[in-house]
């Protein structure tokens, strides 16, 4: 494979990234008329956040989006979205009707950046290293219905899942499962640092500083009503239908009911400097809206993401915000990270409907439109209990020059950056 150089400048730990294609752009053979792709993400390694480019680890669209570039996975989402095709595998499938047995076959002469090939041991050890290290971060919850790895021969992989789960190959296009080599990481211990080694269409150099290329991106935002966006088949406006427009008077009646004395005295908590500057300007409103009507006093307090989201996973913060980018575009993925065992936001709150029928329910339908009831149940329970109170849904746009080709494929269906589709040229 001709492999690109991705690089990613760094200051004290702390990483903005610029990516590089080059050494194998078309019309570059030498990476003098590299692709550079400039971003608003930053990276951080510290006690809280020790490895962010770790697919154990890894759990926000940023990191994300550099692994999904240096770190192959057995299946991927194809450019217009649908259901994931093979990747580094040739083929892959159930081999029941109960969607608890997959096997894949990897393709043949894939090597690791260092040149060392590809193997199924390799893949094994790959999955059975997110179960075992099992990050406080939640990632280990996206591969929950695995319950042994079986590496047969160089090639074949076969997956025994725990219960029927048709979103498997969904989560085998994610970087949690992405291919590490047993050479290069630990089984049982994160990799700390900004490193990545994988057998992607990128490698990755980090650097001290360099040169970052300006890009122009906008964002539009409209309010949801419920966990799942109204762009993914099963969406309901359930938080709409049950509470309609905002209503004082109700809204003081419910309070009076449960005997709770107003004002409430609340605190929202959000990040600084994870989610863009938008998020302050976020939260002032939600902090003027619910003090405007006399039954709320807030304040807001904003910290950063290094120090936020360890004391959110502690359960520091009554209310806190965050945002939710998809693993893989179904909607189970709006509903089990929040609802599930071990999910992403380490709440309390348990619903069994949810956990032990609804969501497993889910899951048995390789049918994903026939799924669409129990997910509607579930939108309905969220609404009800609110665990997790949804605001508004945004898109993303990418802006590039005029002599750059295929942008229209670098964001997928999921919003998952595809930088290998960049090409320089007229169009």
């Amino acid at each position: 494979m001709n492999r690109k150089t991705m690089v990613l400048p760094a200051l004290l730990g702390l990483l903005a990234p610029v990516l590089a294609a080059c050494g194998t752009t078309p019309g570059a053979p030498d990476g003098g008329n590299a692709i550079v792709v400039g971003t608003t993400d930053r990276f951080v390694a510290d006690s809280g956040t020790p490895a962010p480019f770790d697919p154990a680890f890894a759990y926000d669209t940023g990191a994300w989006n550099v692994l999904r570039q240096t770190v192959q996975t057995l299946m991927h989402v194809p450019r217009g979205g649908g259901r994931p095709v093979p990747e580094a595998a040739s083929r892959c499938g159930f081999t029941d009707t109960r969607s608890e047995t997959y096997r894949c076959t990897l393709r043949d002469g894939l090597t690791f950046a260092g040149g060392e090939p590809v193997t199924a041991a390799d893949v094994k050890f790959s999955i059975e290293r997110v179960l075992d290290i099992r990050s406080d971060n939640g990632t280990a919850a996206l591969l929950s219905t695995v319950d042994s790895v079986e590496a047969r021969g160089e090639k074949e992989i076969v997956f025994h899942l725990t219960a029927p789960d048709a979103t498997f190959p969904y989560k085998l296009s994610m970087p949690v499962a992405g291919i590490l080599s047993r050479d290069s990481y630990d089984g049982n211990e994160l990799r700390e640092g900004f490193q990545v080694d994988g057998s992607g269409p990128y490698t990755m150099a980090v650097v001290d500083r360099g040169k970052i290329a300006s890009n122009v991106y906008g964002a539009t935002a409209e309010p949801l009503y419920s966990l799942i966006p109204t762009s993914i088949t099963g969406h309901t406006n359930s938080f709409f239908d049950r509470y309609g427009e905002p209503d004082r008077r109700r809204a003081a009646r419910i309070l009076d009911a449960a005997g709770i004395t107003t004002p409430v005295k609340l605190t929202l908590h959000y990040t600084t400097d994870h989610y863009g500057p938008g998020t302050a300007k976020e939260f002032a409103a939600l902090r003027d809206q619910l003090n405007a009507g006399g039954l709320f006093d807030v304040t807001v307090k904003g910290t950063e993401w290094s120090e936020y989201r360890p004391a959110q996973k502690r359960g520091d913060y009554a209310v806190y915000g965050l945002g939710w980018f998809p693993d893989f575009p179904d909607p189970d993925n709006y509903i089990a990270p929040f609802l599930d065992e071990d999910n992403f936001l380490n709440t309390p709150y348990v619903s069994t409907a949810a956990r032990n029928q609804l969501i497993p329910e889910s899951r048995r339908k390789a049918d994903r439109s026939a799924a669409a009831l129990p997910f509607a149940k579930l939108q309905d329970i969220v609404a009800t209990d609110v665990p997790v109170l949804p605001l508004w849904q945004g898109k993303q746009y990418v802006a590039a020059r005029s002599d750059i080709n295929r942008v229209e494929w670098t964001l997928n269906a999921s919003s998952d950056l595809q930088l290998w589709e960049l090409e320089r040229g007229t169009a």
